[in-house]
């Protein structure tokens, strides 16, 4: 006898948490399934124990098909039991608002495209509950085309903050180029591979935004963060462990390791462990691959190209290392760039410090 988990239709907004239960309900039997508002059937367990989602194809009473998409999703991503979310290859699904994942969760869309309709929000984030890198743990995201350039400004399609234990595979993620299409704030052990990061829309000459952003938690440098957490999770974190492997990745600038240009107090705040390899990286309008304050790091193998136009400012530049503070680590570091091909206006490679 199949069994049925029944939620409730909640309104939402872009990065709130939502008031859906803290855990989906799980079925035992291939075949239970997870009903959603009006009784319409949100996901079924398949053989493996999986949650297949049956996403909303049309609007229920005046509630878009896009509404009740991002409700259903939020229903069964959210909380931090072990589960297995498959968005069926093939399908198109639209959503409002910024969807949370919790800890413990694979979420498998292989094949399949998810677009974010609205300005100003993302397509996946996770919720802010815990420093020290406990907010979102073992999570992996597995395939999809993630669609977010209908923003008119700069919001980031895909943003994990003060968590571990990430796996983004095999993804496509589109954001403009005034975004990010992945954002790592204050994250370790954290892995990119194989994946498609680019920015789609109008170019500005002057647009620095990376495709790839690997952040210091601050006020400034996370506004996001700082307005949803306040400054608890604006305290300085910064990332460590993390490995882009594989991918193409397109933006204003491609990928970046921040630093807080304009918080003195965070300016010897170092990342660490960045490993960045067999890549193909394009900044359209600044550097190919950025890495500040950054310690221990590995670039080999890759691809990386400035198209920038600036010939005399550092943005044209098609990678750069450089020390903007000090660190008392910085003599034990290590940093191996090898095998790279490197192309720029002004120069193919910078490595500089600029302590003061």
């Amino acid at each position: 006898m199949k069994r049925k988990t029944f939620t409730t239709l909640v309104a939402a907004l872009c990065l709130a948490v939502m008031g859906f239960a803290a855990t989906p309900a799980y079925a035992a039997t291939p075949g239970d399934e997870i009903i959603g508002w009006k009784k319409a059937t949100i996901g079924v367990y398949d053989e493996a124990g999986r949650i297949v989602f049956q996403p909303y194809t049309r609007s229920i009473d005046g509630v878009s098909a896009a509404h009740l998409n991002a409700n259903a999703l939020n229903r069964l991503l959210n909380g931090n039991k072990q589960k297995t979310v498959v968005i069926p290859s093939g399908t198109t699904v639209s959503i409002d608002y910024t969807i949370r994942i919790g800890s413990n969760t694979t979420l498998i869309a292989d094949g399949a495209t998810i677009i974010q309709k609205v300005d100003n929000c993302g397509t996946l984030s996770n919720a802010l509950t815990k420093t020290g890198y406990k907010s979102v743990q073992n999570v992996r995201i597995q395939g999809g085309t993630w669609k977010n350039a209908v923003n008119k400004k700069g919001v980031t399609a895909m943003r994990f903050a003060h968590g571990s234990n990430i796996v983004i595979d095999g993804a496509t993620v589109i954001t403009n180029y005034e975004g990010h299409a992945v954002e790592l704030i204050a994250m370790k052990n954290v892995t990119v591979r194989n994946c498609v990061l680019k920015a789609e829309g109008k170019k500005k000459k002057k647009s620095v935004e990376e495709a790839l952003q690997i952040d210091i938690a601050t006020p400034k440098t996370a506004p996001g963060v700082y307005k949803e957490g306040g400054k608890k999770f604006t305290n300085g974190a910064t990332c460590s462990n993390i490995k882009v492997l594989n991918n193409t990745i397109v933006g204003s600038r491609g990928v970046c390791a921040n630093y807080a240009s304009k918080e003195a107090k965070y300016k010897n705040k170092f990342h660490d462990k960045i490993t960045i390899v067999g890549n193909k990286i394009t900044g359209q309008s600044a550097e190919g691959l950025a890495l500040f304050n950054t310690l221990n790091c590995t670039v080999k193998n890759n691809v990386i190209v400035t198209k920038s136009a600036r010939k005399s400012e550092s943005y044209s530049v098609g990678m750069r290392v450089t020390a903007m503070g000090k660190s008392s680590k910085a003599k034990k570091a290590k940093i191996v760039i090898q095998g790279n091909t490197i192309k720029g206006a002004k120069s193919g490679l910078a490595i500089t410090s600029q302590t003061g």
